[in-house]
């Protein structure tokens, strides 16, 4: 049985680039799945928020909101906060401190809003998720 080397090196040939195509989609699927993945790691997310007024004795302009806790998370000071009262207009405002707990997430948030009475609110905060979560 006689073979031709010509015919056998352009069977490898045609091989060695369908390998190759294959390997580009599987790199450029890897990147883009890995790149959502970080794209998601800082969102904007919205929770619904208990809104305690400030003690009238030494108020210092800020509110205190709290949010459910979730998994994976990290909420960081100086991140900027977007609050929509129930009936009212958005306001914005920025986290002063951030105090977790295993159910519920405690903020105090400096801004221009401030209600007269325990109060409902949309809050709107940039998070940090997935990995982000597990660097803290």
């Amino acid at each position: 049985m006689s073979i031709n080397i010509t015919q056998f090196l352009n069977h490898l040939m045609r091989r060695r680039v369908l390998i190759w195509v294959i390997t580009l989609i599987l790199i450029a699927g890897f990147s883009g799945a890995g790149g959502a993945i970080l794209w998601s790691v800082r969102m904007n997310v919205t929770y619904r928020a208990e809104i305690r007024a400030p003690a009238r004795e030494g108020c210092d302009g800020s509110i205190t909101a709290i949010i459910p806790s979730t998994c994976f998370q990290s909420i960081q000071k100086g991140e900027a906060v977007i609050i929509i009262p129930t009936g009212g207009r958005e306001e914005a405002g920025v986290i002063r401190s951030v105090i977790t707990g295993p159910d519920r997430v405690k903020l105090k948030i400096t801004g221009n809003y401030q209600p007269e009475e325990r109060t409902e609110a949309l809050i709107t905060i940039r998070a940090e998720r997935l990995i982000a979560a597990f660097l803290r």
